[in-house]
């Protein structure tokens, strides 16, 4: 135990001094966002935008921050409207702060350090400290710099932007491309107000192309799936490998699994839907455990060969009612040779629809591989 003690506390953040000589401060008239590379990944996409910025964020009331990573659109030279999922932890946190009134500080970070960016994309690990998260995966201390601002900056970093989110005040998000190549439109999206710039001499302005097998989003999925396949074998020694899709825009998961019965993959399923592996996740795949996660043409040939549209699909009841409307129904698809103990229930019409979106994303990508 001291040995372990002792380890997590030489990963434990390192504060320092902020270096004013590798920074360009820019605030007031000289802060203007436009000014920035962001571009638009299609020509439908109604603002530029900025794929995967850390997004750190100091809880209301508390001293215990919080890295997320979405997109965030550029609307004018004072104004960036952040992509937040209803079901992500930032949404959480913002709609906590409505309900007592408080402002939320905020930073979005563009070119973050490679840890910072894996821990941002970890949604389902809640770390007591998030910088010390950062430290433990990078083996080393997180730097950080201390500035007038509540928000320490992560030393690394290309561009800071400190200023706040208002809970309450969101606008209608403009449409975003997503990595199975359909356009998504958020219903009201957070507004993010920088009062300040840090802007790192000579600096990279970071941001990634949208593709589902090419983009820096994908890549770091992949680290964040190995670290959860750790996880779930810890909890059920049935499972053999997991994949988050991004042919679905990270709403489905693909699981192999050893023979099991279906009741203890439905508990499974169940948990993995709860632990928010995804913001966007609402679909659980079981398939065989001799099947490769990574190749959509194989999931979806478990899914036309063993899943039974009428009684192997499982839809979650919510108790609290319907969903609402930026959110949709959770399912799990059987789609095992041994998936005999079938469940009760034929599924709804809503849910035979997302099975057939599933298969068409699916099949779009299985033909790219086969070229």
């Amino acid at each position: 135990v001291l040995a372990s003690v002792s380890w997590i506390a030489e990963r434990f953040p390192r504060v320092v001094q902020f270096p004013s000589s590798e920074y360009e401060v820019k605030q007031g008239y000289d802060l203007d966002l436009t000014s920035f590379p962001a571009i638009r990944h299609s020509p439908r996409e109604e603002a530029p935008s900025v794929v995967n910025p850390v997004i750190v964020i100091r809880l209301p009331q508390l001293k215990n921050f919080i890295a997320v990573s979405h997109p965030v659109e550029v609307v004018d030279e004072k104004t960036m409207l952040i992509a937040a999922p209803a079901r992500s932890p930032l949404h959480d946190v913002l709609s906590e702060a409505a309900a007592t009134r408080s402002r939320v500080s905020a930073e979005v970070v563009i070119g973050a350090p490679p840890p910072a960016q894996l821990a941002s994309a970890i949604e389902w690990v809640v770390p007591a400290d998030t910088f010390t998260f950062m430290g433990v995966l990078a083996g080393s201390p997180t730097i950080l710099a201390k500035t007038e601002e509540e928000l320490p900056v992560l030393l690394g970093s290309e561009v800071v932007l400190l200023g706040e989110i208002e809970p309450g005040d969101s606008r209608p998000g403009g449409r975003l491309l997503q990595e199975d190549g359909y356009l998504a439109e958020e219903v009201a999206l957070p507004v993010f107000k920088p009062r300040k710039a840090l802007i790192r001499r000579k600096a990279l302005f970071y941001t990634s192309i949208v593709s589902r097998v090419f983009s820096d989003t994908v890549q770091i999925s992949k680290w964040r799936d190995k670290l959860l396949l750790v996880y779930l074998q810890r909890l059920s020694p049935v499972v053999k490998d997991v994949r988050v899709l991004p042919e679905t825009a990270f709403r489905a998961i693909a699981v192999a699994v050893k023979r099991s019965s279906t009741r203890d993959l439905l508990r499974l399923g169940m948990h993995i839907l709860s632990m928010r592996v995804s913001s966007r996740l609402n679909t659980v795949i079981f398939v065989d455990e001799d099947v490769d996660v990574d190749s959509p043409a194989s999931v979806l040939s478990s899914i036309i060969r063993y899943a039974d549209p009428e009684r192997g699909v499982y839809r979650l009841s919510h108790s609290q009612g319907k969903e609402s409307p930026q959110e949709e129904a959770e399912v799990i698809i059987f789609a095992t040779s041994f998936s005999g103990e079938h469940l009760a229930e034929r599924p709804e019409d809503e849910v035979v629809r997302r099975v057939e979106n599933l298969i068409k994303r699916l099949l779009s990508e299985s033909r790219v591989e086969k070229i």
